[in-house]
C-alpha cells in the first residue's frame, strides 16, 4: 500500500526541486515553469490569450502582443476582430479626444 502524501504531489516535487539547488526559490521555480509551458509549440493558445489579456490592459502593444502570441500583426488584428475585441488606435490625449469628440457631434448634426 503506498504511503499517503501529506501534502500533494507537486509540491512535494518543488520542494526538491529547491532542497537539489535547482532553484534559488519557488518564485523562480514557477518563474521558469510558465517561461518553459509558454514557449512550448503545444500551448500557443495560452501564450495568445496571454498576449491578448495584456493588450486589453494596455501593459503591450499590439506589435509586442502579436509578437508574444507567436504571430504576424495582421494575423492578430482579424483574431482580435474574430473575438470581437475592439483596438484603440493611438494614444490620444484629453485635448484631442475632446477635440476629435467635438468635430463628430458637428458632424452627426448635419
Amino acid at each position: 500500500m503506498k504511503k499517503k502524501l501529506s501534502k500533494n504531489l507537486f509540491e512535494l516535487e518543488l520542494e526538491s526541486l529547491i532542497r537539489m539547488g535547482l532553484y534559488a526559490n519557488r518564485e523562480d521555480a514557477i518563474r521558469d515553469a510558465i517561461r518553459n509551458l509558454l514557449v512550448s509549440s503545444s500551448r500557443a493558445d495560452l501564450r495568445l490569450n496571454i498576449a491578448i489579456d495584456l493588450l486589453r490592459k494596455g501593459h503591450l502593444s499590439l506589435g509586442q502582443a502579436s509578437e508574444r502570441a507567436g504571430v504576424g500583426i495582421i494575423e492578430f488584428k482579424d483574431i482580435l476582430a474574430t473575438r470581437g475585441i475592439l483596438r484603440e488606435v493611438g494614444n490620444l490625449g484629453p485635448e484631442m479626444l475632446e477635440e476629435r469628440t467635438k468635430r463628430l457631434r458637428e458632424l452627426i448634426q448635419r
